[in-house]
């Protein structure tokens, strides 16, 4: 089964997705990860940021589909240049 992570941007929540995933039919297996909380108390660097995804990416089994919105459009292209 492949899971959809959604990656919001700066100033954003996790929530800022939920209105546009309201429009899938099929609403099962959607992730919308805060990234605060992947933070894990860690300072708020590119590279914290970064591997905070990665990390919560790497636990997870099957496929997965990335989407992200301004700044979490670069932390997902980043995975999927660095995980092809």
């Amino acid at each position: 089964m492949t899971r959809r992570v959604f990656i919001h941007g700066l100033g954003q929540h996790n929530n800022s997705w939920q209105t546009m995933l309201a429009y899938f039919i099929d609403r099962g297996n959607f992730h919308c990860p805060e990234l605060k909380n992947l933070l894990n108390g860690k300072e708020a660097t590119y590279s914290h940021l970064y591997s905070s995804p990665v990390a919560y990416c790497e636990n997870t089994s099957g496929k997965i589909d990335l989407c992200g919105l301004s700044l979490g459009g670069i932390l997902a292209l980043n995975y999927a240049a660095d995980h092809p």
